[in-house]
């Protein structure tokens, strides 16, 4: 056993066999290593014409032979995709396309195969018994790939070489077993790992997630609360804007001559608006001069019976007691037509407490009440007329 290592490197000193070349598309042999009948003539072999050949992407004739990228007589094989690929001049190296160097393209050098009887056996280990009727693959045997095929061992050497075959093919099987198993077990593990590893990320993410939408959500509270901060004054500042809006489109219309504006309709309102103003005017100021009347003619009715008045003080006095109670209950007149108003009454009331002994007082006194209840009527006939003309006023500034 140790020799087959030490002496793997002897030399093949045999003569080479008689070579010629393969015609174009003529098949080729190669040889199995068979033993031939005594005295056969040696089976044809075919070489390539360039050893150890590469087109320039590096395959060789191996690979145009296996993959099926030419047939036997050169042309494009199945495996050749020309469609896609071009053609073989486009892969050519120094010149030299598969089918002009390949034997698996129909090419290469047709010679006999050498015979075993040339190997040099390593020492330790002789040539077979019929190496004469063995033959190598090639042109010249070569004890790497025909050390089996051309040489033997000693029968207790071949003993020992056949139990050390059987026990590399025991420890391969076993290493095999041994790393499928160890194989399963660490797939197992990495799956489980990864598995833990996802969790855990998933869990991770789930986590940073949550956050993220959490502060996401913040801050479009916080960026509506701001944007609704001021929402009372952006309210009022639309309808500022929508009342603007409205003016300036209504002067525009005008102003384009899409609504007219009747002139002479708003001057026939003005100016009664103006007369009828006017008329009020003079209807208070009757009004007024009536209560100054009814107050002056009271203070004189008065002063003409005061005399008498004292005659019949104590029934003036518990009159005038009653009216002072009357008075602080009331409230106190708010303009001179209810002071007109209050005086009347005060009057009437002194009228009707002597009545019994001055009866023209008293006709006196329902003529001033009379007066009185007129310039009332008149003042609340003003009042309406007031009402009217602030209606109108509203309705020209409207239009």
């Amino acid at each position: 056993l140790l020799c087959v290592a030490s002496c793997s490197s002897a030399l093949d000193l045999s003569p080479a066999p008689a070579l010629s070349l393969l015609p174009r598309g003529a098949p080729s042999f190669l040889a199995r290593g068979r033993s031939a009948a005594a005295g056969a003539e040696a089976p044809q072999v075919c070489a390539d014409i360039i050893p150890g050949w590469r087109d320039v992407l590096f395959n060789s004739c191996d690979d145009y032979g296996e993959k099926q990228y030419c047939t036997a007589n050169g042309g494009y094989g199945p495996g050749w995709h020309k469609e896609t690929w071009g053609t073989f001049s486009a892969y050519a190296f120094a010149s030299e396309t598969a089918p002009e160097v390949c034997c698996a393209c129909g090419s290469g050098k047709l010679g006999d195969a050498a015979s075993c009887s040339t190997l040099r056996c390593p020492q330790g280990f002789s040539s077979k018994a019929d190496a004469a009727s063995l033959y190598c693959k090639g042109f010249k045997c070569k004890q790497e790939v025909e050390f089996e095929t051309c040489c033997e061992a000693p029968p207790d050497v071949q003993v020992a070489v056949n139990q050390v075959k059987a026990t590399i093919a025991e420890l391969k099987e076993e290493v095999k077993n041994t790393i499928d198993s160890e194989g399963a077990t660490m797939l197992q593990s990495l799956a489980d790992s990864a598995e833990r590893s996802t969790q855990i990320r998933q869990d991770a993410m789930k986590t940073s997630w949550g956050a993220a939408r959490q502060q996401a959500i913040d801050r479009a509270k916080g960026k509506f609360a701001s944007l609704t901060e001021h929402s009372d004054q952006l309210f009022d500042a639309a309808k500022y804007q929508i009342s603007s809006s409205g003016y300036l489109a209504a002067k525009d219309e005008v102003e384009n001559g899409k609504v007219t504006i009747d002139k002479h309709k708003l001057q026939v309102l003005a100016h009664e608006l103006t007369e009828s103003f006017g008329e009020d005017v003079g209807v208070w100021k009757s009004a007024v001069k009536k209560g100054a009347e009814v107050q002056q003619l009271s203070q004189q009715e008065w002063a003409s019976h005061h005399a008498e008045l004292n005659a019949t003080w104590p029934l003036i006095l518990r009159g005038i007691t009653e009216l002072n109670t009357a008075l602080s209950d009331s409230e106190a007149p708010a303009n001179e037509v209810r002071w007109v108003e209050q005086s009347a009454r005060l009057a009437s009331d002194i009228i009707q407490v002597a009545k019994s002994q001055a009866t023209g007082l008293m006709q006196q006194a329902e003529a001033a009440e009379d007066r009185s209840n007129a310039a009332l009527s008149l003042t609340g006939s003003n009042s309406g007329k007031l009402d009217q003309l602030e209606a109108l006023v509203d309705k020209v500034s409207e239009s």
